[in-house]
């Protein structure tokens, strides 16, 4: 009989960078496919510190990076999600989950990063009726210098702190 072991969370750091990143990690497809789009921007905390030692992993269905910031910006290559139906058949709006592991975490963060466009897509869907309404536009993508291009920047804590999840 295999046993399960549960271990702690533990903060990431400069030493575990060797383990966990990998050439290609930060793109799930080629700058060529056409539903490619480019994601950046920055962690930051309250004071808006952009020296942020963090790696973010960023899924949707069937697809996953993981990247690391240099200088607290970061950058993905992904597919452009789609919306999805849930079992009860409400729909989610097009979004990534996004992982947050930094400097002086002991468990990780999670967001979520959804498409700007349309708002009748994002305000139905039920995560973001989770959300107080004031907070919301926090969840959107901004768009870049084009269409393939957007900005999703992470503020750790104080004014302007992303919406985390508790899960």
């Amino acid at each position: 009989m295999t046993k399960t072991v549960i271990t702690p969370s533990h903060t990431c750091g400069p030493l575990f960078g060797f383990g966990i990143m990998h050439d290609g990690l930060n793109r799930s497809t080629e700058a060529s496919d056409p539903n490619a789009i480019f994601l950046s921007g920055e962690i930051r905390d309250s004071k808006a510190d952009l020296g942020y030692e963090a790696f973010i992993e960023i899924f949707a269905a069937g697809q996953a990076v993981r990247v690391r910031t240099h200088a607290g910006r970061y950058e993905a290559l992904l597919k452009r999600p789609a919306p999805e139906v849930l079992a009860n058949g409400a729909t989610q709006a097009p979004h990534f989950t996004v992982l947050i592991h930094a400097r002086g975490l002991v468990r990780h963060l999670m967001t979520r990063a959804y498409l700007p466009g349309n708002s009748q897509e994002f305000d139905s869907d039920p995560v973001v009726q989770l959300v107080p309404e004031d907070m919301r536009p926090r969840l959107l993508m901004r768009p870049g210098i084009d269409e393939r291009h957007y900005e999703f920047d992470i503020c750790l804590q104080g004014e302007g702190e992303s919406v985390f999840f508790d899960i």
